[in-house]
């Protein structure tokens, strides 16, 4: 009879003794025709208590209570290793959650996944979750690299593969690091999208300022029109207006003529009735000749008006 000795622990939801021992990060050779890079993960995890950690994928709010693992924005196709046998993973922002059991001591889990790119250019961003004592992320050796957050450790072989070595030690959960890429191989079809995109947000960018031109010019002729309109109209009214004033000019000058004329008239009847009455005795002479030097002195000035009057209008 073979007996097997299981050990078994306590388990705890609480990942207040999980850490990261270390962590490795491979890029492998971009794919130039799909426009793809896999980047492949290994975690050693250290359980320093004593009792398992147990994750749970379901969550009432925020994030399940479960092993979280950070990705790239834009990261797809993600594909579980060793470890995650038997488990199962969600998304989460900004990667996914797992529900492995981390027993006490030591654990590993891996996985894969791909970043997409379109330029010769990439930022590759890496997000501790836990705290990390060491992370390792090996670069192509053809592909240009810098890191302003890990330190470069030269050229080293893994499985008989040159790669760039950039490094970094003791991070807490939450520090964030970028590998700079540059000179990454891009597929003729790609660039030329690119071209073709980039030509026609050129063309979009020549159209709009032909356009806009055009709309400059038919305001600025819609604007002379308009004020070439008004000053004809504005001219038009004044002729207009001028002749009014004149033929209302002219029909006061009648008017007034007529008015002259029946004044006129009036005093010369006025005359003949002051010579009639003093000749018939009902008035006396000197009230004759005062009435009568008054009505003559009238008569002279309208006809001083009537006589400066035509000629005005014989200029």
């Amino acid at each position: 009879m073979q007996q097997v000795n299981l050990t078994v622990y306590e388990a705890t939801t609480s990942t207040a003794n999980i850490a990261v021992v270390r962590a490795t990060v491979l890029l492998e050779e971009p794919n130039a025709q799909k426009g793809i890079i896999t980047v492949s993960e290994i975690y050693a995890f250290k359980n320093l208590g004593t009792t398992t950690y147990v994750g749970s994928l379901s969550a009432n709010e925020g994030k399940p209570n479960a092993l979280l693992f950070s990705l790239p924005r834009n990261a797809g196709k993600v594909s579980l290793g060793s470890g995650f046998n038997g488990y199962q993973a969600i998304q989460v922002d900004p990667g996914f959650a797992s529900n492995p059991a981390v027993p006490p001591g030591d654990s590993e889990l891996d996985f894969s996944f791909q970043i997409p790119y379109t330029t010769s250019q990439y930022d590759f961003g890496y997000t501790a979750v836990y705290p990390t004592v060491q992370l390792s992320v090996f670069v192509p050796q053809d592909i240009h690299a810098n890191s302003s957050g890990l330190n470069s450790a030269g050229l080293v072989s893994a499985n008989n593969i040159p790669y760039h070595l950039f490094q970094g030690q003791v991070l807490a959960p939450g520090v964030q690091v970028h590998v700079e890429l540059d000179g990454l191989p891009i597929s003729s079809s790609t660039a030329n999208s690119s071209s073709i995109t980039s030509g026609l947000w050129i063309w979009i960018g020549v159209t709009l300022l032909v356009m806009l031109a055009i709309l400059g010019m038919t305001w600025v002729f819609y604007r002379s029109t308009r004020r070439a309109a008004s000053t004809r109209q504005a001219r038009k009214g004044n002729r207009e207006g001028a002749a009014q004033h004149d033929r209302e000019k002219r029909i006061v000058s009648k008017k007034d003529a007529d008015q002259v004329q029946e004044r006129q008239q009036a005093l010369l009847q006025e005359l003949l009735d002051l010579d009639k009455a003093f000749e018939a005795g009902k008035i006396k002479k000197t009230e004759y000749q005062e009435r009568r030097a008054k009505t003559k002195t009238r008569l002279r000035t309208l006809m001083r008006m009537e006589i400066e009057e035509k000629a005005t209008k014989s200029r």
